[in-house]
């Protein structure tokens, strides 16, 4: 069988009944699928002194029956210069519970961000994700200092890629 897209899905973290993507600060997968903003809007104090975030999220295979194999996660559209976006692997790997942050701007202990993964050939691999598992990433949102604040600048997308049999 095949894997349709809707078959695979990003949910938020931060426990079952988490629903908030500001909220998304790793621990366990949220029953709720990511919105369509990850991220506030850059203000004016964030752009003046710049500014760090992170938030986590699953990519998790809603199959019954099929696994995605070779799967990969990386970012398809970036965001507009100067905001930096980058992607990591929680450190758990397949159906871990994501390390936990304290607040938004404290960096999750482990997890190595690329700011490369753009394509399915430079994506982070995922590797073989079987039928209701999942896998943690982090987001890291860099907005540099003397920044203009605005919310067109942050635009992002991300994609999982991968293979069935």
């Amino acid at each position: 069988m095949t894997i349709r897209i809707n078959q695979i899905g990003l949910f938020l973290s931060g426990g079952t009944t988490n629903t908030d993507q500001y909220e998304s600060l790793g621990d366990v997968i949220s029953d709720f699928i990511v919105g369509s903003q990850m991220y506030d809007d850059i203000d004016k104090s964030e752009a003046i002194a710049g500014d760090i975030e992170y938030r986590c999220f699953y990519v998790k295979n809603l199959s019954a029956t099929d696994t995605l194999n070779n799967a990969v996660v990386f970012m398809n559209i970036l965001p507009s210069s100067p905001v930096i976006m980058s992607i990591g692997l929680d450190p758990v790997g397949l159906d871990g519970t994501a390390t936990t942050i304290t607040d938004e701007n404290t960096a999750p202990t482990g997890v190595t961000f690329s700011t490369t993964a753009v394509s399915a050939a430079t994506g982070l691999s995922l590797g073989a994700i079987p039928a209701g598992s999942f896998y943690a990433v982090w987001l890291k949102r860099e907005v540099p200092a003397t920044a203009t604040p605005t919310a067109a600048q942050q635009e992002f997308s991300l994609k999982v890629a991968g293979e069935t049999t």
